[in-house]
Order: structure tokens, then C-alpha cells, then sequence
């Protein structure tokens, strides 16, 4: 997970820093800052729960892309469907 603030869009509302300190904090000019850039699996609800919220929609969150699917070789044979006869397997 990415996290990133658009200092450009941000209001110094607080939100972000109200809801998930562990994450967020402002700077001296109100500015939101992340101070967590790796936050455990069990805040990334809380991360979006704040993106979602921020009055500004300064904060934006980019998911980490799941690995892609294995290809499936189509030289190889498709395995026998439960209850095909052994004779019918080759």
C-alpha cells in the first residue's frame, strides 16, 4: 500500500491526523504529512476510511497490484474428471 498527500489539495482539516494518528500527522503549516509509509495490514481500513474523508480528497491510496496468474500450459493434459473411468484416461 502507497500512501500519498497532494499538498496542493490539502486544507489542513486534520482529519487524517485525527483518525489515524498512527499514519498521518501535519506539518507546522497544517499541511497533512504521512509518517507511516508501510502501515501494518490491519490499519489499511483506517487509511481508507481517511482518504475517503479527507475534505480536501488529498490523500490517495494505491493498492499493492496482486501477483498476476500463472499461465496455463496447453501442451499438458487436462486432469481426469472424478468418476471418469481409468480405461478413459490417457
Amino acid at each position: 500500500m502507497e500512501i500519498r498527500i497532494d499538498r496542493d489539495k490539502c486544507v489542513s482539516g486534520g482529519v487524517c491526523a485525527m483518525f489515524a494518528p498512527q499514519i498521518f500527522d501535519q506539518d507546522d503549516d497544517g499541511v497533512g504529512v504521512v509518517d507511516n509509509t508501510a502501515p501494518p495490514a490491519e490499519l489499511a481500513a483506517a487509511v481508507r476510511s481517511v482518504a475517503w474523508r479527507c475534505p480536501g480528497h488529498a490523500i490517495s491510496v494505491h493498492e499493492d497490484e496482486p501477483d498476476p496468474p500463472r499461465p496455463v500450459h496447453q501442451d499438458q493434459p487436462d486432469p481426469p474428471r472424478p468418476g471418469t473411468p481409468a480405461s478413459a484416461r490417457r
